[in-house]
This record gives structure tokens, C-alpha cells and sequence, in this order.
């Protein structure tokens, strides 16, 4: 785990968001916005060979193959680089098959839905302190 748990989207340690100081909160979004970076070809083409290994596919030309795992890692290369590498690896413990586009990305979307929202929930923080700011500034 991490050293601080998010609870509820609102807390951070146990402390409300908007009692945490400026430089936390930069902190904590430069993270996040690090989190949402795509891993390396490398990285997605070595996890879709294992995924190959552990699922099954129909019997395809091997121009089929390729076209399938360039098209994956292209896919895949949209979402944040451990949501994707989780996916796969995630996938393949899970089914026998070889997954479509629509399953991974389902798979994918709760990670990303909480990684969304606790974001939200630092800039809301983030603009209230820059509004409340600018009127102590015009007052």
C-alpha cells in the first residue's frame, strides 16, 4: 500500500483534503498526474506475450497475430501504464480466452474511475484555495 489511504475521497490520513497544506496538495496531483502516464511499448508488448502464453486464441496467420498485439498495445497504451499492465495480467489469471478490446476496458474502468475522482477531489481543493485567495487579493 501507499503511505497515505484515501478514504471516501475526501480524507487523506484521516485529515479533511482542504486542511492539508498547498504543498501536499501539489504534491499529491504531480503523483497522480504521474500515474496517469502509459507504460512503455516494451512494457505492454511483454505483458500481451504472457498474455498470449496464458489465453487462448483462435488459429490465426501470424500477420492475424501481429495485427492483433499492435492493435492491443495500441489500445492499451491510452490508459494510465499500471492500469494497463494490471489488465493483462489481471485478464489472463481470470479467463482461459483471449480478451476483446470492450473486456479489458471494462476491466480497466473502476481503476480509472477511482483514479478520476480522487484527482477531482484534490483540484476542487486546489481552486477553492486559488478563488479564496484572489478575493483576500481584490479585498
Amino acid at each position: 500500500g501507499s503511505c497515505y489511504q484515501i478514504v471516501c475521497g475526501v480524507t487523506l490520513g484521516g485529515r479533511e483534503l482542504d486542511a492539508l497544506d498547498d504543498q501536499i496538495i501539489e504534491n499529491a496531483l504531480a503523483a497522480i498526474e504521474y500515474a496517469f502516464e502509459p507504460a512503455s511499448r516494451r512494457d505492454l508488448l511483454k505483458a500481451v506475450a504472457v498474455l498470449n502464453v496464458r489465453c487462448k486464441r483462435r488459429v490465426t496467420s501470424a500477420e492475424d497475430t501481429k495485427l492483433a498485439v499492435n492493435v492491443m498495445i495500441s489500445d492499451l497504451s491510452e490508459l494510465p501504464g499500471d492500469v494497463a499492465l494490471w489488465v493483462l495480467d489481471e485478464w489472463s489469471r481470470q479467463s482461459p480466452w483471449w480478451p476483446t478490446r470492450a473486456e479489458l476496458l471494462q476491466l480497466a474502468e473502476r481503476k480509472l474511475q477511482q483514479r478520476a475522482f480522487i484527482k477531482s477531489r484534490f483540484q476542487v481543493v486546489q481552486m477553492m484555495r486559488a478563488s479564496q485567495s484572489n478575493s483576500q487579493v481584490a479585498a
